[in-house]
């Protein structure tokens, strides 16, 4: 029943284009059938103004509670919402309960909540204070998942010892792995011009 209306809710969407209908459909398969990914939708749709006016508060209400309900998207979300310097994006600024957010969705498995939380514990200007150890553990967990600008990180950190020994041989396998990725990426992009898209 829950993905029946999470899937009417993308009908409304995609086929029948009311915004209105498909956001009042997500929230209501968030709020009563507590489907994440509907929560995430409802969310989006909140962030974006699209069915609704743009409600931020909304939006985070949303994205927390899909998280509750293990929908990794959601917990990203709602994490960027508390720790993100870009205004369009942050709700609030609360590093503690975003990280918390964050730290859900990497365990759930999203690259991109663990790179983030890796940014919040690296630098001058760690919210979560400078914790190399901690930044590093992130940015291991992000690349495994390939995201490459964890990569990047990780082979900056492999290359300098920070947060871990240093270690040429690992810092040269991220740097092969990066570089693989970019000679994929160039490959794509030779073949789509050739096709002509």
């Amino acid at each position: 029943m829950v993905d029946g209306c999470h899937n009417l809710a993308e009908f409304m969407e995609a086929i029948k284009k009311d915004n209105n209908q498909a956001r009042e459909i997500f929230e209501d398969n968030c709020i009563k059938n507590k489907f994440g990914l509907s929560c995430f939708k409802a969310g989006l749709y909140n962030t974006l103004g699209r069915g609704c006016k743009r409600n931020k508060e909304r939006a985070h209400e949303m994205f927390r509670r899909g998280c509750e309900e293990d929908c990794y998207k959601s917990c990203t979300n709602a994490g960027l919402m508390l720790t993100s310097r870009d205004k369009l994006v942050q709700l609030r600024e609360d590093y503690q309960e975003g990280a918390k957010y964050l730290e859900k969705g990497c365990q759930l498995g999203d690259s991109i909540s663990c790179y983030h939380l890796s940014l919040l514990h690296m630098g001058t200007f760690a919210p979560l204070g400078n914790n190399m150890k901690k930044a590093f553990e992130y940015t291991k967990k992000a690349c495994e998942k390939d995201h490459m600008p964890a990569c990047v990180n990780l082979h900056l950190m492999y290359k300098r010892g920070e947060g871990t020994p240093k270690d040429e041989v690992l810092a040269e396998k991220y740097k092969q792995k990066i570089k693989a990725f970019n000679d994929t990426l160039n490959d794509n992009v030779q073949i789509d011009f050739q096709k002509g898209i």
